[in-house]
């Protein structure tokens, strides 16, 4: 204000002192008229100075949390899987759908006064570009609607590929402060190779011959595909999703810079097969579609792939690594052109092991997806007019602050203090959680560690306040320094490995058990590989121990069950914890394909906290 006020003066001192020499010829009009432009221009400067004013904000998190369904689906996706009641019982109020009515004017169907949520719609089979522009209307309605700076936005499937398209063309103002893509095609789908399969096969069926009866096998699986994802093949959104190494569009699209001022994040749906071997079929099916080969011969080809194309579209033997619809390649932002130079633009990539409609039903994961490490931002000595003691001011950033879990304690003494409610905050562009913290009494405590638990990730974030450096008229910055005890990760076994390969082949050619090895993890990092255990038959014992140099339940750990087969290694299955999912003591996971791991933790007594240790 000081700087904005002094260069206010500097500009009309002339003005006045040219006043003050000829005021003999100025007019009482000309004097009315000075006053009104000093008047304007003093207005002028408090509204540049609003945008720094906080304000409280009734929701419960900083941004709006957009929710947005992917190809075939709709709004009522969220509410199916259970997610929409999910958030609704962890205290998250929901707006209700936001959609383009037949207008082209955007309705909000529900209340959006405090809500913390909304479930977009948009016309699932037009094109991504459509969906692009479909996208920016509906969350400007709903900035408009909640006078929000920024919104979170989730997008299942094609959902997250259009919100990651509509940022790279409004990189200036997308008003975007984190993207999480659940199982996106970033990089394609082959199952959209079907779109040009399915005129070949009607002319075919059509034909008075011996083979007709092929092409109409074939269709019927068409058919039933079609029917299963509840989307025609001749949409134009299907035309987007072919492959990105014969797609410009998504080519184009994943070169393209990405802004950089907002988080991106992802969820992979690895529990059902995707595809393998598919570059033969893929190549033949990409000279179909440029015309390459003639209608005769290109149903010549469908007759003598007939079998390769039906494990293609009932999902055996060709699908290995992904969701049954998309790649775990093609999900993974990692593996965006753009984003493999930019690695610390994203934060965080989680994994389920389900399939690519069912991930939307891992609620857990999802807002693991949403949430961020927490972060500390200002803390303050706030007014306690007549009543004994001070408190304690804090600010910090968490896209679910209004529901996180906020305790404080004295660490001198380990006794509990007192913590509101968060509350949200809101001041320019920036949205944040505050916690009052006391009375405390400063002649006792002379510092405080401010605790954020994350709501599902199960990790506790720290933040050491001394009270001096608080003790300010205005906010100061924390710091803090710590280092956890390690952690040590014992596996006792694993169950449920098959006794025959995903093809359903043996391993061996003599119909013997297979050997298997197991691999575990880090963040793509390997920590630990057992040995090769041979003839193993549905269970697996052993007490293999790791000692981690950082906390394990800060990073995504993988287990890997291998198996050694005739030919080659070929993987069992994976067990996934992501961060926070790893238990204490000894506990066993499952997964959906049957796996079940057998592992112990030991760690620490006390809770380990994620300290902050930035000043």
């Amino acid at each position: 204000m000081r700087s904005h006020s002094g260069q206010l003066s500097k500009r009309l001192a002339p003005l006045s002192a040219h006043a003050c020499r000829h005021h003999e010829k100025i007019s009482w009009k000309a004097v009315h008229l000075f006053f009104v432009g000093l008047a304007a221009l003093l207005l002028l400067h408090c509204n540049t100075g609003a945008g720094t004013e906080e304000r409280h904000v009734k929701r419960r998190v900083p941004y709006p949390i957009l929710f947005l369904h992917g190809l075939g689906g709709s709004a009522k996706t969220w509410d199916d899987s259970g997610l929409t009641a999910f958030l609704e019982a962890r205290g998250l109020r929901n707006g209700g759908v936001v959609r383009l009515g037949e207008d082209g004017h955007v309705k909000i169907l529900g209340s959006p006064e405090q809500a913390d949520f909304f479930l977009l719609e948009v016309d699932s089979f037009q094109s991504l570009q459509g969906w692009t522009r479909a996208l920016a209307k509906l969350i400007a309605a709903v900035r408009a609607a909640t006078h929000a700076p920024r919104v979170v936005l989730v997008g299942h499937s094609a959902g997250g590929l259009a919100g990651r398209k509509y940022v790279v063309e409004h990189p200036l103002g997308h008003h975007v402060a984190k993207i999480l893509t659940i199982a996106s095609p970033h990089k394609g789908s082959e199952l959209a190779w079907a779109s040009i399969l399915k005129p070949l096969l009607r002319e075919g069926a059509s034909q008075d011959n011996g083979t007709s009866f092929i092409y109409r096998m074939l269709d019927e699986r068409l058919t039933a595909l079609e029917r299963k994802v509840g989307i025609p093949l001749d949409s134009p959104i299907l035309k987007d999703l072919i492959p990105e190494s014969h797609n410009p569009v998504l080519a184009a699209l994943n070169r393209k810079p990405h802004p950089g001022d907002l988080e991106y994040a992802c969820v992979l749906a690895v529990g059902s097969p995707g595809f393998q071997d598919m570059e033969d079929l893929e190549r033949d099916l990409i000279r179909i579609s440029n015309g390459e080969l003639d209608k005769s011969r290109a149903l010549e080809w469908l007759r003598t792939n007939a079998m390769a194309l039906i494990r293609l579209l009932d999902g055996n033997q060709l699908f290995q690594g992904g969701d049954g619809a998309v790649l775990v390649e093609s999900q993974d932002l990692r593996e965006v052109s753009f984003f493999k130079d930019h690695r610390d633009l994203i934060k965080g990539c989680l994994s389920a092991e389900v399939g690519h409609h069912s991930v939307n039903a891992q609620y857990s994961v999802i807002l693991q997806g949403i949430e961020s490490p927490v972060r500390f931002l200002r803390a303050r000595i706030a007014p306690n007019p007549g009543r004994a003691g001070m408190k304690l001011e804090v600010d910090f950033h968490d896209y679910l602050a209004g529901i996180s879990g906020v305790s404080a304690r004295d660490p001198q003494t380990g006794r509990s203090l007192p913590v509101s409610r968060p509350e949200i905050f809101q001041r320019g562009d920036e949205s944040f959680g505050r916690v009052l913290i006391g009375p405390i009494d400063p002649s006792r405590t002379t510092m405080v560690d401010v605790l954020v638990r994350s709501l599902d990730r199960g990790q506790l974030f720290g933040k050491r306040v001394p009270l001096a450096r608080a003790s300010g008229s205005k906010r100061a910055a924390l710091s803090i320094a710590g280092k956890p005890e390690p952690v040590a990760l014992t596996l006792l076994g694993v169950d449920g490995i098959p006794g025959r390969r995903p093809s359903g082949l043996p391993w061996k050619l003599d119909f013997s058990p297979p050997a298997v090895e197991l691999v575990l993890l880090a963040d793509q990092r390997e920590v630990l590989r057992t040995r090769t255990f041979e003839n193993v038959q549905g269970s697996l014992a052993l007490h293999d121990t790791v000692e981690f140099a950082v906390d394990p339940r800060r990073v995504r750990l993988i287990l890997e069950v291998w198996g050694q087969s005739s030919l080659a290694p070929e993987l069992m299955g994976r067990v996934v914890w992501n961060p926070g999912e790893l238990p204490r003591g000894p506990a066993v996971t499952k997964t959906e394909q049957g796996l079940a791991a057998r592992i112990d933790v030991e760690g620490p007594l006390e809770e380990c906290v994620n300290w902050d240790g930035g000043s």
